[in-house]
């Protein structure tokens, strides 16, 4: 009689160990999938930008930055005047319409390397 109750409890021992080590399979498993996801979840809300959908967009300038916050170009209007060190020039007409569209580019060092329509110089305004 003790040896089939021992031979019993053997066996039931067994079964539950072999469930157990089921479990923590399973359970680490979960987990893992859990840490992938939250790391690929992570690096996609970094690098993906949001994207937005409109029918119309309004402004009286669009600028373009690189990585480090340098404007690299710039689609907007000319002005009715420039201004330099607190004087104001008035844009030649034959050169430039006030109000005209223009598009520009600048280098790394924020100087204008290409504009469409050209406008005049500081210095040829003076």
């Amino acid at each position: 009689m003790n040896d089939e109750l021992v031979q019993a409890l053997q066996m039931r021992v067994s079964k539950l160990e072999a469930q157990s080590q089921r479990w923590r399979a399973l359970s680490a498993l979960i987990v893992l999938a859990g840490v992938f996801l939250l790391l690929v979840g992570a690096s996609r809300s970094e690098t993906a930008d949001p994207v937005i959908r409109a029918k119309t967009v309004e402004a009286r300038e669009f600028v373009l930055k690189d990585e480090h916050g340098r404007v690299r170009a710039r689609l907007s209007v000319y002005p009715k005047e420039l201004t330099r060190d607190g004087e104001a020039f008035q844009m030649y007409a034959e050169k430039v319409i006030p109000g005209q569209a223009a598009l520009q580019f600048f280098d790394e060092n924020g100087e204008e390397v290409w504009a469409e329509p050209k406008h005049p110089t500081f210095e040829q305004m003076k």
